[in-house]
């Protein structure tokens, strides 16, 4: 069947998870996960699997290369591990390449206390780039809908009606969901809170995961390459020490649509209904913000940074937010 998605177990919702310096602020991804069982979990209400091995993690050194057109569009996460992430490698978009510690089976295994780097290439998620982009075809996998929820297609059909882009597809589908109920004091926002179909009905509130299954299997049938991704929110930012502070109640899931030009693109219904500039992290969110607001936010700085340590520079990161609306 596949790596479940288990909901993570903390003591303290505010225990620190990790510290990260970046010159750009992300969600950091742990795990993604492609098929989605309906009729499975201990709830009734489905659950995901990670069937596919993406290998998004390419476990190489990270070494010094000679200045060009080629290193100015990446740059570099240090994570500081505060509790053991074992074969979790949380990395931002897109790594290119890793400084992993290690076992004797050549498989990552990270620990409290450890260190390791990514290096990443910075993400091209402008709305006009995604407008003239395209979702392609990645594998049955990323296409697969339970019978069960067949439903979904004709409601999918009505909202995204006369689209013909994929972004487009994908920006109504998220305007679709922000009229759902939140269920912000639902035990784990990673855990389903009501059977899928009576939440995209809207028949129920729904958790954080319950929006991104619903983005993830509505994108599918408008005919769009998805699957769902987890890991954390991107903490708070020290300009201080020029770290963020992720702690357990940052865990969160999000969808993800394949574009041919841009890879995979986070979009996140639940999180754009509060986006606030200027911030190093995403606020939670609130039913009473207008919901006539971002279709979907990402969190990365722009122009980006060269990553240096605050010690040795006394100008802060650039923590200014990227939005994008329709």
């Amino acid at each position: 069947m596949g790596l479940p998605l288990e909901p993570p177990q903390f003591d303290d919702p505010d225990d620190a998870i990790m510290y990260v310096r970046s010159g750009v602020a992300s969600y950091w991804r742990g795990r993604t996960y492609d098929k989605f069982d309906s009729n499975d979990g201990t709830s009734g209400y489905g659950k995901w699997y990670a069937t596919v091995q993406d290998g998004m993690v390419p476990d190489r050194p990270i070494v010094p290369t000679r200045h060009g057109a080629d290193d100015e569009d990446r740059y570099l996460q240090t994570f500081f591990p505060q509790v053991a992430l074992n074969d979790e490698v949380l990395t931002g978009y897109e790594p290119v390449a890793a400084s992993l510690p290690g076992n004797d089976k050549f498989q990552p295994d990270i620990q409290e206390g450890s260190i390791y780097q990514i290096v990443s290439s910075e993400p091209k998620f402008s709305s006009s780039d995604l407008a003239l982009d395209r979702s392609v075809w990645q594998g049955a996998e990323y296409a697969h809908i339970p019978g069960d929820l067949s439903s979904i297609h004709g409601l999918t059909g009505e909202i995204i009606g006369d689209a013909e882009t994929s972004f487009e597809k994908a920006s109504r589908i998220v305007s679709y969901l922000h009229q759902l109920g939140y269920a912000e004091d639902a035990p784990s926002q990673l855990a389903p809170n009501a059977p899928l179909d009576e939440f995209i009905f809207g028949e129920a509130d729904g958790t954080a995961l319950d929006f991104a299954s619903a983005m993830t299997l509505m994108s599918r049938s408008a005919g769009l390459t998805s699957r769902l991704a987890t890991g954390y929110l991107p903490g708070e930012y020290n300009p201080l020490s020029g770290a963020s502070k992720v702690i357990a109640k940052d865990a969160h899931p999000w969808s993800e649509i394949y574009f041919a030009e841009a890879g995979w693109v986070p979009f996140d219904p639940p999180r754009a209904l509060t986006f606030h500039r200027n911030q190093a992290h995403l606020p939670e969110p609130d039913s009473s913000t207008s919901r006539n607001c971002l279709t979907f936010a990402l969190v990365i700085t722009w122009p980006p940074q060269q990553h240096r340590p605050p010690s040795q520079s006394s100008t802060p990161f650039d923590r200014s937010l990227r939005t994008f609306s329709t």
